[in-house]
């Protein structure tokens, strides 16, 4: 095959799976509470200064106090401008994940000097799970995503500063962001390039530089960030190797699995065979990737993407180089399109922008509390909210507030809450309650007043 005909092919492609990403904006993950979770933070950040999370428990990240100012900033400045909405930070996700592509494009270029690999490397991460979820979310990954590529690249141009300078930055973002490192060891021990004096120097001001805008961002919090990383650290004896492969719906994932060792034997097959140096920088980038997998502290599904992205550049190195590799990276295409397409299908009547103004018009302009699903924060940001019904948290001692029950394809039926809240709503301390509600086809809305 001409190499013309070649880079039409993968062009082809990867217009395919970038279409699949932009169809499944909306579709994915409809219920994921993450994505007004992350988007409370920047709204509230960005619009009065508030650090902390305020409705969603304090979990985890707790608001931008320790991390993520830098993501709230970015999001939160366009949401602003475009609306803050259950889809739009998809878009900007999106955005994020394709400028990243186009430098791993430039990185697998540089490292292999093979289009085939690099428009390879470029489609694998439009269409494996991991890559799919953080375009289609709200939160700090797709950011990491880009900063990473962004310091490797640096560092592949020999701008030792600046590539340490962006994972200073990344670390901003999010502890995660230390494993831009990972791309940067793995080459390192392969090609050991020589660093002068003023190249040193230079590495130094950019680590300073990005430490001082840690510091600039979260001077406030540094005595209490030790306690907080602790807490976020391991809880489980789980590790992202068996969350992502073995408990995920339906074992989707053991597809996945079966082609990582197949190229991870090919790589090995291929090294042994050409002995080139960037197969070798591929083997011990990949290894890495796999020992993280399974003891990063925190098993948290929506890390995968970080830490998959050295085994990724394998599969994309193997397939770009073995017999029929066309015809392997098609039928990966359509196995892995097949599962978005039914998902685009199976949610094909969720419309959250027009369920948002009928909660909107049902719900009286007063002060009383909210308590719904996670996506009708969205309809009350300025309100005090709690997404009770997929989170056990809300004040005990609630006197008055109104409850969302929506009854879609994901939810429970009509009148089916959380447990503690049914408990909350029947006892409301011992007291008979006065029940007035709003029903519609898709809400019911129930005003819970307790003397």
């Amino acid at each position: 095959m001409a190499s013309s005909s070649i880079n039409k092919f993968y062009i082809g492609i990867l217009f395919f799976v970038v279409l699949i990403n932009l169809l499944l904006i909306g579709h994915y993950r409809t219920e994921n509470i993450d994505e007004s979770w992350f988007s409370s933070f920047y709204y509230n950040y960005t619009n009065f200064g508030i650090e902390t999370d305020n409705n969603f428990n304090g979990a985890g990240q707790n608001g931008v106090q320790f991390f993520g100012k830098t993501t709230a900033i970015i999001y939160g400045n366009v949401l602003n401008i475009t609306d803050y909405n259950r889809h739009n930070p998809a878009y900007i996700s999106f955005f994020i994940v394709a400028l990243a592509t186009i430098f791993w494009y430039k990185i697998a270029l540089n490292i292999f000097k093979n289009k085939k690999t690099a428009f390879t490397l470029s489609i694998l991460f439009f269409i494996f799970e991991p890559f799919v979820a953080i375009i289609n979310s709200a939160r700090s990954e797709a950011l990491l995503f880009l900063i990473l590529a962004l310091s490797f690249y640096s560092y592949l141009k020999g701008k030792f500063w600046l590539s340490i300078l962006f994972i200073g930055i990344s670390f901003e973002i999010h502890p995660l962001g230390l494993l831009c490192f990972l791309p940067i060891i793995s080459h390192w021990a392969i090609y050991k390039p020589k660093i002068s004096k003023s190249e040193i120097f230079k590495l130094v001001s950019g680590a300073i530089i990005g430490v001082l805008f840690y510091l600039i961002l979260h001077y406030r919090s540094l005595d209490i960030l030790p306690s907080f990383l602790v807490e976020n650290t391991k809880t489980t004896w789980s590790n992202l190797f068996i969350q992502y492969f073995f408990n995920s719906n339906y074992y989707r994932h053991f597809f996945d699995l079966i082609i990582f060792i197949f190229c991870f034997g090919g790589i090995v097959f291929i090294y042994k065979k050409t002995r080139r140096p960037e197969h070798k920088f591929i083997i011990i980038y990949s290894l890495l990737s796999i020992f993280l997998l399974f003891i990063y502290p925190r098993p948290n599904m929506n890390y995968t993407a970080l830490i998959l992205t050295g085994i990724i550049f394998m599969v994309a190195t193997v397939l770009s180089e073995v017999k029929y590799g066309n015809v392997l990276t098609a039928f990966i295409i359509i196995i892995l399109s097949l599962q978005y397409c039914f998902l685009i299908y199976n949610s094909r009547n969720v419309n959250y922008d027009s369920n948002i103004k009928l909660i909107t018009s049902l719900v009286p302009e007063d002060d009383l509390v909210i308590i719904g699903s996670s996506n009708e924060w969205f309809a009350f940001k300025e309100r005090q909210f709690y997404p009770a019904t997929v989170l056990d948290y809300f004040p005990n001692d609630l006197k008055e507030f109104y409850l969302v029950e929506e009854n879609d394809f994901r939810n429970p039926p009509k009148g089916v809450v959380h447990e503690k809240l049914s408990s909350l709503i029947q006892k409301c301390n011992g007291e008979n309650i006065n029940n007035a509600s709003i029903d519609c086809e898709q809400f019911r809305i129930i005003k819970n007043t307790c003397p």
